[in-house]
């Protein structure tokens, strides 16, 4: 093997401070670089942003998603001079199930109408809600009015009223027909003092002493009685009997119920009784009487 001639290397010693000013150097190249990427950076984004504002095609048109969003209604593509066409003016895509109601530029979100639904009635401070009358019946069912009750003169009794454990009055009810064509009756109710028996007093605290009422014997019903409907008149007052003596109350009938309808034929009792008071119960007598066709 030749050996190649060796080549002498002059020996190259850095400066002072050599080393340490290259690596600055380099450090400070690096520096101004990244600031001036940095400030274009920012100088771009102000533009963009600035375009977007002012409506601006120009920095806009390369950033504009090209498939559509879900819920954001997209602008119309221009033709010609950026000026829409006429159906993207009337015309606007149908809405579809589920999808959010769309934003359009200027307004409020469009929602669909909703009636109001009916609220509670309000009313004036310390004012109480008032409910509609309640209807009344056209011809309304009133109690025709009673005459009085007339009280007789103590006579004999015609049948002996023998005294009770519990009782010492005897009663009778009776009705008669007035005749002459008339449909009224006489009706009547007798009171009477048991004989052997001191005299017997009959106190009342209201106008009317005795009370009559006539049923309808096959159906039960009542078709009239005196106090129906009719107001209590207070009045205090007495009776008295001597034994074996009786006091008869009458009243004139006139032959209608209740309200003044006339009976159908039939059979009719009459139910009589006192008011009163006396030293036993003063008892209650029927009488039955029959109403005939006219």
């Amino acid at each position: 093997m030749t050996d190649l001639p060796r080549r002498a290397y002059p020996l190259v010693v850095p400066p002072p401070g050599g080393f340490e000013d290259a690596v600055r150097r380099g450090r400070g190249f690096r520096r101004r670089r990244a600031g001036g990427s940095t400030g274009a950076a920012l100088v771009i984004a102000g533009l963009v942003a600035y375009s977007s504002l002012h409506g601006s095609d120009a920095g806009t048109k390369g950033l504009q998603p090209t498939d559509d969003v879900p819920g954001v209604e997209q602008p119309a593509p221009a033709t010609g001079a950026g000026s829409p066409t006429p159906d993207a003016v009337t015309s606007s895509p149908a809405p579809r199930t589920g999808d959010r109601p769309k934003t359009v530029a200027g307004g409020p979100a469009s929602a669909p109408a909703t009636s109001p639904s009916a609220g509670p009635v309000a009313h004036a401070p310390g004012q109480r809600p008032t409910r509609p009358p309640a209807p009344r019946p056209d011809n309304p069912r009133r109690y025709a009015p009673r005459g009085d009750i007339n009280e007789g003169e103590p006579q004999p009794n015609p049948v002996e009223c023998l005294p009770t454990a519990d009782r010492l009055w005897c009663a009778t009810a009776i009705a008669n027909p007035v005749g002459g064509g008339s449909n009224a009756w006489t009706l009547g109710y007798t009171l009477c003092r048991a004989l052997d028996e001191e005299t017997g007093t009959v106190t009342f605290d209201r106008k009317q002493e005795a009370e009559y009422s006539i049923r309808h014997v096959d159906s039960g019903e009542t078709i009239w009685t005196w106090s129906a409907g009719q107001p209590v008149v207070r009045a205090s007052s007495s009776s008295d009997a001597q034994p074996g003596e009786c006091i008869t109350w009458s009243y004139t009938w006139n032959g209608y119920d209740d309200f003044l309808l006339t009976p159908q034929p039939g059979l009719y009792r009459l139910t009589a009784s006192s008011t009163g008071r006396s030293d036993t119960g003063l008892p209650t007598d029927e009488f039955d009487f029959t109403i005939e066709d006219e």
